[in-house]
């Protein structure tokens, strides 16, 4: 995906070829990490062009395709203070204290739906008792009701998100973190068939339901270290 991308470049270098340029995006957790990245971008380069954005509460996904017209015909002038508020939020993002975070789940000036995704974002930071994150607790509390596929239990996390986010394979990233290691939180007993997701089972180990328990820890002793924006969750 890297190498596609930088192979066809960056479509915001672009910007300055256009008329106008508009932004669309939702209120997840996804979107708003894009959004941020997107105002800093536009804080070091401002072009002269028209910027409009898009966004409301609904997933831009489920709409339908006569859903799309009234929402252009809605958009809006991108302000100085979101490019502001958005280039701070990025940088406090992309730095190696993510305490610097916090203020922003109490407010992101014009950014709304900012604090929501941020304080969804500071979930995935490991809890103290069981070193999991949200989206790894969620997998094991899916497993510990049973056996599920890839699928499935992708499903059943989703359930448990007040706004959906993640793409099936950012969460098969973390359910095969779960499995590797010298004691495994997951067993798989899964199939791969080239590019599409994995078809199979999964199910929770005693290990994972002694982590789940809070009777044991899981990183680092675990897996290794992995990144959230300029930080590492140990």
């Amino acid at each position: 995906m890297l190498r596609d991308f930088r192979a066809k470049g960056d479509p915001l270098d672009e910007a300055a070829a256009h008329d106008e340029v508009v932004f669309w995006f939702e209120h997840d957790l996804h979107c708003q990490l894009l959004l941020i990245h997107h105002l800093w971008w536009l804080a070091q380069h401002r072009p002269s062009t028209r910027l409009s954005i898009v966004m409301g509460p609904e997933h831009l996904g489920l709409l339908k395709p006569e859903d799309f017209p009234s929402r252009f015909d809605a958009r809006r002038a991108v302000t100085d203070e979101e490019v502001a508020a958005g280039a701070a939020a990025w940088t406090a993002y992309c730095g190696d204290d993510p305490r610097r975070l916090v203020p922003l789940v109490r407010g992101a000036g014009p950014l709304d739906a900012l604090p929501r995704a941020i304080h969804r974002l500071l979930e995935e930071f490991p809890a103290a008792a069981t070193g999991l994150g949200r989206s790894e607790r969620q997998v094991l509390e899916a497993l510990s009701e049973g056996s599920r596929s890839p699928g499935q239990t992708f499903m059943e996390c989703a359930k448990r998100e007040e706004d959906v986010w993640m793409g099936d394979w950012s969460f098969w990233t973390i359910v095969k973190r779960l499995a590797g290691g010298a004691h495994p939180l997951v067993a798989a007993d899964v199939v791969r068939d080239g590019d599409r997701f994995p078809d199979g089972t999964r199910t929770i180990t005693a290990a994972g339901r002694g982590v789940r328990a809070a009777g044991a820890g899981h990183p680092p002793r675990n897996g290794p270290v992995r990144g959230a924006g300029g930080g590492f969750l140990a």
